[in-house]
């Protein structure tokens, strides 16, 4: 009769243990960075919302640019011309107050999200720590339990003469 885990319940057990130590000690590391951009859309600094942004207005003011100068370069002189010329640098500060509008609601559920998923995984953790728990505590009652039924059968014998 065998008690304790298998060799592969031990192992399990090992990599758990490791697992888990890694994700508790990194996990500000992990998702520091993702937390700070969400936060920083959220504080409401124009110029630090700005800044997380710059790509996607730098992507749009070169669009503008490009279109203005085929239309200066392309497009024959008149009405048409003058009205899109004029219209064009309205549509990119549409497009760029755009990106702005959704920002810090989009940040608040994704910081949100990101908040959920790690309570989740601390959830999951520490419920796997209590099932391991519960494991070494069946497995040391076995032991205990196998260890009394030995010692008990060994004094028997004792006052029996070694019968039965």
């Amino acid at each position: 009769m065998s008690f304790g885990p298998t060799a592969d319940t031990s192992k399990a057990l090992g990599t758990l243990g490791t697992t888990s130590g890694y994700a508790g000690a990194n996990a500000p590391n992990l998702f520091g960075s993702g937390t700070n951009y969400f936060q920083t859309l959220l504080n409401g600094n124009q110029n630090q919302t700005q800044a997380l942004l710059q790509p996607d207005i730098n992507r749009i003011k070169g669009a503008e640019q490009n279109t203005l100068q085929g239309i200066s370069t392309l497009t024959p002189r008149g009405g048409g011309r003058d009205a899109s010329l004029f219209s064009i640098p309205f549509a990119a500060n549409t497009q760029i107050q755009n990106l702005f509008n959704p920002v810090r609601s989009n940040a608040a559920s994704a910081l949100t999200s990101a908040g959920s998923n790690l309570f989740g995984l601390g959830t999951t953790a520490a419920t796997s720590q209590a099932n391991i728990s519960q494991q070494q505590q069946q497995f040391a009652d076995q032991m205990r339990m196998a260890i009394a039924k030995m010692g008990l059968g060994a004094a028997s014998n004792l006052f029996t003469g070694g019968a039965g």
